[in-house]
C-alpha cells in the first residue's frame, strides 16, 4: 500500500525556547538502511543572490550538512535542464512551482515536501518552493525588505529544513513543545541545524562525522560540608555536554531516586554522614565528580543562661516571664504549678491583664534533637488592684457653633486604667482617652457628657456635664457680585464673606422681591431675560442675627436677528411634524414621504418615501408609527421594517400612544377615538366625540386626558378604557383652534388664542399676548411663542421681554440644545421647508419703559434720609434714584440720579449734598442743588458703613476708618481693632456707635 504525505513550511516566524525532542513525520517511513537519496535539481536559472552563489550550490550545501549528521545514509543530487516535472514519476524532485501538482498553495506556505511510500519504506519524495513569494539566499537573521512585515524568504534554509522532511524527520514544534529547531513549522532567525536535528537525525540514521558527541564535563565539583542532625544540606555541581543524565552515590552505591544535578535533604540524620559522588553520562561517555564529604554533628541538648526570676504584679497589668536559652533548634513548654499551659511554647510567656489565680510557680522545659532540660522555678504574685477613683472630673462648657470645646478627667487607683466617655448616656465611639476633644461642634453635640473609668478593681463614672452652643456672630463684610449677561445667558451670582462653618440661610433679593439660594448663598440666573436686570442683594441668618450684603448689580444685553439655513426640496405640503431624541420628522401625505432633520447636525437627512399615502403619524421611542387611512403600521426610528399593528374603522388623523395602547383619532362628522393593544392590535374601546371636533390632540399623562382643541377631553384608564367626552366650553370661555398645547407638567392649557387656563379648574391663567401659531414651554420657566414671522419670548410671569424676526411667517417650533428652531413653508403652502434658529443672543430686548414715576412706583426704600430743607429722601439704589418728597407742597420733586449703585448713603447738612460710598471704595459727594458728583476720597477697600456728623465723613471698611474734613482731605486715620460691621451716629451726644466683629459681638462709641 502506498501513502502520500504533505509537510508544509510556513512563513510565520516563531520564538524559540529550549524543550523536549525532535519528532518523526507521520506516517513513519524511512529509507532503506545504507541508501543513497538523489534529488533532481530543477531550479533554473539563479538571479543574483546576497550569498554571490546559485540555487544550485545552495541546495547542494544544504544536503552537504546533512550528509555530514549521519552515517547510514546520503544524499546525492544531479542536475537537470528542466524546471517542471509530473507529479510521482519515480524521481526525487526540486523545484520551483506555481501550485502543488494542481493545488492551491495554502495561506503563508513557503515550501512543501510530498513524500510516497510503500509500507514502512520511503519510495520517493519531492520538494516544491512557492513562486509566490520573494527568495534570496543569506546568512544570518531574517532580513525585512522594508523594515517590517514579511521578511525576504531565505532559500538555503528552507531547502535544508525541506530535506530534513525528505529524511523523515516532522515538525517538534506541532506536538505540544516549543524549542530551537531548524525543524519548526515557521521559518526562523536560524539558518543551520539545531542540537535537536541533529540529535534526530542520528538517531534514524546514526550519528555522522559532525553529529558526535562527546563525553560530558563536571564543573565545579560538589563541596565537602557539615551541619548537626536534623538540618538540611544539600550537594550541587555544574555539568557541560548533550543529553546528560545523573547518578548519585554515597559511599561508592547508588542512592535511590537521585537522578537530578543537585541533592539534598531537609533534615539530615546521623547515618547521612559519608562521601557523595555523582556520576555524569551521555552517548559520549560518563564522568565522576570529586568526592564530597558530609560530616553529620550529633545536637547538644539545650542550657539556660539565667535562671527564671520571680515576679509581682497587680491585678489587671500586663506581666511577662522570659527564659534565656543557648541551643540549636529549641522547642518550649511552660508550666504553672507543673501543669503545661496551653498555647505557652514560646521563650517568653505573657499574661496580658493579670488575675489573682494567676499566681503561682512557673517553670519552662526547653526541648532540642539532644534532649530536654527544666529552667529553676519563678513564683508569680499577684495583688488586687486599687479601684479607679475621679480627683477631678469635666466640668459645664459653653462653646461657639463651629468651634471646639475640650473635656478631661484626673483619676487615681491601679493601672491600666481604661476610659470611656458618654453624651447624653451612649457611648461616643472612639472616646477611650482620659480627655475628648470634639471640633467643628454642631448642633448635634449639645447635650450631657460623662465618662466611664475602669480597671481590674473595679468602676467609677463622673457626674454628668453641660454642653451649650452659642452661634457666633456673622460677618457683616458680605458683598454681592454684580456684572453683565447676554440675553439668554448665564450669570452666577454670589457673596464673599468669611466661614466660620456655623449651619446659616440665605436669601436673596431681586429689586427687593426674595427669590431662592443654595445652602451657601449663590444664585445662578439661567436663560436670561431683561426682567432679570436690576440689583440683587443677599441676607444670612443664623441664631445670631441676619445680615445684608451690598448690592451687586445686573445687566442683561442682547443681539441680532437669525435667518433661515436651509430647506427640503418644494413637493408637496405636510401633514404633521413631530420631534424626538434631536431628529424633525415631517409627514407628507403626497406622495407618501418623510423629511428628516437632525437638529444637532443641522442638516436635512435623505428623505424615506412610504409605501402609500399617508395620513398621520407619532415619533416616539418605541418607533414611527404611520397611519395610511385606516391601517397603521410601525416603523423603527430610522424608517425600517414595516410592521402593520392596527386597524382602525375610520380614517386616522392622529395617533397617540399611551400605557401601552395606541389611540386613534379621525375628523369626519362625527369624530371619533378608538383604542388599540400596542402589542396585538387588538381593538380594546372607542369613544364619539363632539360635532366638529379637530383631530389634533394633545396628551396629558400625568392626568391621564386627551385634550382636544374644542376644549373638552377624554379620560383615560390604564386598561385601555375611555370615558365619555367631557365638555368644557360652559365652563371657560376659549375659541376653537386646530390645536390645543399643554405645558410639560400638564398644569397649564392653551389652544392657540393667546389664553392659558388651569387644568386643575379651567380657570383663567394668564393672557399671552394674542393668537400665536405655536408655543414652546421652556424649562427655565416662560415660554417661547411663534407669531407669524416673530419669535417672542415670555417670562416666567408669561410677560414679552424679547423677540427675534425670521424670513417668513414660521409654521411649528422646536427648542433643542439652547435655541429655538422654528420650521415653516418657506414660500406658498406646498413649498420647501425652511429652518430658522433662534439663539439666546438673537433675541432683542423690549423698548425702553416711559421714564419712571415715582408717585406710581412700588418699592421699599433702601434708606430714608433727610435733608435740610424738610424734605425726605428717598434711596432707591434699584432704581439709581434718590426721590425726594416735599413735605410743604405734599408732592415728588424732582428725583437726584445717582452715578452708580452705591453701598451706603448719607447726607450732609452743611453741604446740602449726598455722600455716596461705593462698592469700590469711592466716595463721592453729589450736590441736590445741581446735581453735579465730586470725588472726594476713598476707603482702603469696599467700605462697611458711613456716617456723616456736620463737616466730619466718617467711613469705615474692613482694615480701619478715617474722618473726611470739609475740604475733603483724608485728615487722620483711626486704626479699629476688630472689623466694624455697623456705624449709627447720636446726634444727642456726638457720638459713633459701632458694631464690631470679635468673638462675641460688641459696640463701644466713640465721640467726634
Amino acid at each position: 500500500m502506498k501513502s502520500r504525505l504533505l509537510l508544509p513550511l510556513l512563513f510565520f516566524i516563531t520564538l524559540l525556547s529550549p524543550a523536549s525532542a525532535w519528532v518523526r513525520s507521520s506516517p513513519e517511513a524511512a529509507w532503506p538502511v545504507g541508501a543513497v537519496v538523489t534529488m533532481q535539481l530543477r531550479l533554473g536559472t539563479s538571479p543574483p543572490l546576497i550569498d554571490g552563489r546559485t540555487w544550485d550550490a545552495n541546495a547542494i550545501e544544504a544536503m552537504q550538512i546533512w550528509n555530514g549528521c549521519m552515517h547510514d545514509l546520503q544524499l546525492a543530487w544531479q542536475t537537470t535542464g528542466t524546471t517542471t516535472a509530473p507529479e510521482h514519476n519515480q524521481l526525487n524532485d526540486l523545484l520551483f512551482a506555481d501550485n502543488i501538482y494542481g493545488e492551491a498553495w495554502g495561506a503563508n506556505v513557503l515550501a512543501v515536501t510530498i513524500t510516497w511510500s510503500s509500507g514502512t519504506t520511503r519510495t520517493e519524495s519531492d520538494i516544491l518552493f512557492t513562486t509566490s513569494r520573494q527568495w534570496n539566499a543569506y546568512r544570518g537573521s531574517l532580513r525585512y525588505p522594508d523594515g517590517y512585515g514579511y521578511p525576504t524568504s531565505e532559500f538555503r534554509r528552507v531547502a535544508m529544513h525541506e530535506l530534513g522532511h525528505v529524511l523523515e524527520l516532522g515538525h517538534p514544534d506541532e506536538n505540544e513543545q516549543w524549542l530551537s529547531a531548524l525543524m519548526n513549522s515557521a521559518m526562523s532567525d536560524l539558518d543551520t541545524l539545531a542540537e535537536d536535528d541533529k540529535d534526530g537525525i542520528g538517531t534514524l540514521y546514526g550519528r555522522g562525522p559532525d553529529n558526535q558527541i562527546l563525553p560530558p564535563q563536571i564543573d565545579p565539583h560538589p563541596f565537602s560540608q557539615e551541619c548537626y542532625a536534623g538540618e538540611s544540606f544539600s550537594f550541587t555541581i555544574g555539568a557541560s555536554g548533550r543529553g546528560l543524565s545523573y547518578q548519585w552515590q554515597k559511599d561508592g552505591v547508588d542512592l535511590p531516586g537521585a537522578i537530578d544535578r543537585d541533592y539534598s535533604k531537609s533534615a539530615s540524620t546521623l547515618a547521612d554522614a559519608g562521601s557523595y559522588t555523582v556520576v555524569v553520562s551521555n552517548e559520549g561517555g560518563r564522568a565522576t565528580s570529586n568526592p564530597a564529604q558530609l560530616v553529620v554533628l550529633p545536637v547538644p541538648p539545650p542550657v539556660f543562661t539565667s535562671p527564671l526570676y520571680n515576679a509581682l504584679a497587680v491585678q489587671g497589668d500586663r506581666l511577662y516571664l522570659y527564659c534565656w536559652v543557648d541551643g540549636r533548634n529549641v522547642t518550649y513548654q511552660w508550666s504553672k504549678d507543673g501543669a503545661p499551659i496551653a498555647g505557652a511554647t514560646y521563650s517568653s510567656f505573657e499574661l496580658r491583664a493579670a488575675t489573682l489565680g494567676d499566681a503561682g510557680v512557673y517553670t519552662v522545659v526547653a526541648s532540642n534533637a539532644g534532649g530536654s532540660v527544666v529552667s529553676t522555678p519563678a513564683t508569680v504574685t499577684v495583688i488586687p488592684a486599687v479601684p479607679p477613683r475621679i480627683n477631678y472630673g469635666p466640668r459645664n462648657a459653653t462653646a461657639v457653633l463651629g468651634g471646639s470645646v475640650s473635656y478631661g478627667v484626673d483619676v487615681s487607683g491601679s493601672q491600666p486604667l481604661t476610659y470611656q466617655w458618654y453624651r447624653d448616656g451612649l457611648a461616643i465611639r472612639g472616646a477611650t482617652w482620659s480627655w475628648l476633644d470634639i471640633r467643628a461642634l454642631t448642633e448635634a453635640n449639645e447635650g450631657s457628657y460623662s465618662v466611664k473609668v475602669t480597671n481590674a478593681g473595679g468602676s467609677v463614672t463622673s457626674a454628668a456635664v453641660q454642653l451649650h452652643l452659642v452661634a457666633p456672630p456673622l460677618d457683616r463684610n458680605l458683598v454681592a457680585n454684580g456684572g453683565e449677561v447676554r440675553l439668554g445667558g448665564r450669570f452666577d451670582l454670589g457673596a464673599s464673606f468669611d466661614d466660620t462653618g456655623v449651619p446659616c440661610t440665605f436669601q436673596w433679593y431681586h429689586n427687593g422681591v426674595p427669590i431662592a439660594a443654595d445652602s451657601w448663598g449663590r444664585y445662578s440666573i439661567v436663560n436670561a431675560m431683561i426682567a432679570d436686570s436690576g440689583e440683587y442683594l443677599l441676607t444670612r441668618t443664623n441664631s445670631s442675627g441676619t445680615v445684608s450684603s451690598t448690592p451687586g448689580l445686573v445687566s442683561v444685553v442682547s443681539c441680532v436677528d437669525p435667518s433661515f439655513e436651509g430647506e427640503t426640496p418644494a413637493s408637496g405640503t405636510w401633514v404633521d411634524i413631530q420631534a424626538h431624541a434631536g431628529v424633525v420628522y415631517v409627514l407628507y401625505a403626497t406622495p407618501g414621504r418623510i423629511e428628516r432633520y437632525d437638529m444637532s447636525a443641522r442638516k436635512w437627512l435623505p428623505p424615506v418615501m412610504l409605501p402609500a399615502t399617508a395620513s398621520a403619524f407619532l415619533v416616539d421611542a418605541a418607533g414611527v408609527h404611520v397611519a395610511f387611512g385606516t391601517k397603521i403600521s410601525r416603523f423603527a426610528l430610522d424608517l425600517t421594517g414595516e410592521t402593520t399593528v392596527a386597524q382602525a374603522s375610520q380614517e386616522c388623523r392622529q395617533l397617540v400612544r399611551w400605557s401601552g395602547r395606541l389611540y386613534s383619532i379621525t375628523a369626519v362628522a362625527n369624530p371619533k377615538l378608538e383604542v388599540f393593544d400596542e402589542q396585538t392590535g387588538v381593538r380594546i374601546a372607542s369613544a364619539n366625540g363632539p360635532w366638529g371636533m379637530p383631530a389634533a390632540v394633545s396628551l396629558a399623562p400625568t392626568l391621564a386626558r386627551l385634550y382636544a382643541g374644542t376644549a373638552g377631553y377624554f379620560p383615560l384608564a390604564t386598561d385601555g378604557t375611555v370615558g365619555a367626552y367631557t365638555e368644557l366650553s360652559r365652563l371657560w370661555d376659549v375659541p376653537v383652534g386646530r390645536r390645543c398645547f399643554l405645558s410639560p407638567d400638564a398644569a397649564l392649557i392653551s389652544d392657540g388664542g393667546g389664553i392659558l387656563y388651569r387644568t386643575s379648574d379651567f380657570q383663567w391663567a394668564a393672557a399671552l399676548g394674542g393668537g400665536f401659531q405655536d408655543i414652546v414651554f421652556l424649562p427655565g420657566g416662560g415660554a417661547a411663542v411663534l407669531r407669524g414671522n416673530r419669535v417672542q419670548r415670555l417670562d416666567a410671569a408669561w410677560r414679552e421681554f424679547a423677540e427675534a424676526k425670521i424670513d417668513v411667517a414660521g409654521d411649528r417650533m422646536f427648542s433643542f440644545g439652547g435655541e429655538i428652531l422654528a420650521f415653516a413653508q418657506t414660500t406658498t403652502p406646498g413649498g420647501a421647508i425652511g429652518v430658522a434658529r433662534v439663539g439666546p443672543d438673537d433675541m432683542q430686548p423690549r423698548p425702553s419703559a416711559a421714564p419712571i414715576d415715582a408717585s406710581g412706583l412700588h418699592y421699599a426704600p433702601d434708606d430714608v434720609l433727610v435733608d435740610r430743607a424738610g424734605n425726605v429722601l428717598l434711596v432707591s439704589r434699584v432704581h439709581r434714584n434718590v426721590f425726594r418728597w416735599s413735605t410743604a407742597e405734599r408732592r415728588y420733586l424732582a428725583p437726584v440720579t445717582l452715578p452708580s449703585t452705591p453701598s451706603y448713603v448719607a447726607y450732609s447738612e452743611i453741604d446740602d449734598a449726598l455722600i455716596l460710598a461705593q462698592p469700590t471704595g469711592s466716595i463721592v459727594r453729589k450736590a441736590l442743588s445741581d446735581g453735579a458728583s465730586v470725588q472726594c476720597g476713598a476707603t482702603f477697600s469696599a467700605p462697611t458703613g458711613l456716617v456723616v456728623a456736620g463737616a466730619v465723613v466718617l467711613a469705615v471698611d474692613a482694615s480701619g476708618s478715617y474722618h473726611l474734613r470739609p475740604r475733603w482731605h483724608r485728615s487722620l486715620g483711626v486704626g479699629v481693632s476688630h472689623r466694624i460691621s455697623c456705624l449709627r451716629l447720636s446726634a444727642t451726644n456726638r457720638r459713633v456707635y459701632c458694631l464690631a466683629t470679635t468673638r462675641r459681638q460688641t459696640t463701644f462709641a466713640s465721640r467726634i
